[in-house]
């Protein structure tokens, strides 16, 4: 357990300056952010906490940073409002850096946006609601199966902190996503399947990465092999980026082989675009909810004193 005394001091010094030169080990770099925090009315806290907080190493470690700031008691101290904007810039690296993020990675996201919601601080709000990669990873994931990182953050935090000035940011933020995307209509008809791979099938491959609808492929001897063909080829399959059913006409060296798309890519995007279209309606209404509100609504920050409500209007 580390103790504030004299002989303590010159052996933390010599580790800060160490992590400033070295990678750190995680755990112990954890441990003693969480301590100088704790303590930081102490002068050496003061000293050496923002010189941990500018090393590089805080920001590339989601992880140690998010489970750091989580244990961290809440205060309003020039160190701690640093330590949230570090947090926020660990953020943008750690989405930067993966296409997906655990269940177990999103909660410490989750926990991290409540601490920022709780504090009431602006700034750090409105940086956090225009980080380029939240909004890289919102836009992504549109037509996805997998809500994005902001859809989830805005449906979780929407029964307690719907009122906080984060919130509100982050609903704006997802609302001009949803208008970028009314604006350029609904999904057209494509039937191109642009990442197709069959091995071995030039002009079958060819024939899905291109706008075509259907295809005859004639290469068949007999029945039996266009039914072969159509058992090892046919069907849905995503690793391979196609899908395609077959109808096979003729017979003997006249045998061939019907491809027709299927669309049920594009049905998806049309059923995905109508749920777009009514969640921001949804958010439309809430935002000018907001902006109706008298100018007096207020909401308190981390020091006590009453903050207004910041008024967001969507055209």
């Amino acid at each position: 357990m580390l103790k504030i005394n004299k002989s303590f001091q010159n052996v933390l010094r010599y580790y800060i300056n160490h992590c400033t030169i070295m990678k750190p080990d995680s755990q112990c770099f954890s441990t003693v952010l969480i301590f100088l925090f704790k303590n930081e009315k102490w002068s050496l806290a003061s000293e050496l906490l923002p010189t941990l907080l500018e090393i590089d190493f805080i920001k590339e470690d989601f992880k140690s940073c998010f489970e750091s700031v989580i244990k961290i008691k809440s205060k309003n101290t020039s160190n701690y409002i640093k330590l949230l904007n570090v947090c926020i810039d660990s953020l943008d690296y750690f989405l930067g850096a993966r296409k997906s993020v655990s269940s177990n990675n999103y909660k410490l996201i989750l926990e991290f946006i409540k601490k920022l919601a709780k504090s009431g601080n602006k700034e750090l709000s409105e940086k956090l609601s225009n980080l380029n990669q939240l909004k890289c990873n919102d836009i992504d994931n549109m037509f996805s199966n997998t809500p994005s990182i902001l859809k989830q953050l805005l449906d979780d935090l929407k029964t307690k902190h719907e009122n906080t000035i984060t919130y509100q940011l982050l609903t704006s933020t997802r609302a001009r996503h949803l208008q970028n995307v009314q604006a350029a209509g609904p999904p057209l008809l494509d039937w191109s399947q642009p990442n197709a791979v069959i091995q071995g099938q030039p002009d079958v491959q060819h024939f899905l990465r291109s706008n075509q609808e259907t295809f005859i492929y004639k290469i068949f001897k007999s029945v039996f092999d266009a039914r072969n063909w159509v058992s090892r080829y046919s069907g849905k399959k995503p690793s391979d980026g196609y899908n395609f059913q077959t109808e096979i006409k003729g017979t003997g060296k006249n045998t061939k082989v019907i491809l027709q798309k299927n669309r049920e890519d594009y049905d998806f995007k049309l059923r995905m675009y109508s749920a777009l279209m009514a969640e921001l309606k949804v958010l439309t209404v809430n935002l000018q909810a907001l902006s109706n509100k008298r100018p007096s609504a207020e909401q308190s920050n981390l020091s006590g004193v009453p903050q207004k409500v910041q008024v967001i209007q969507i055209d």
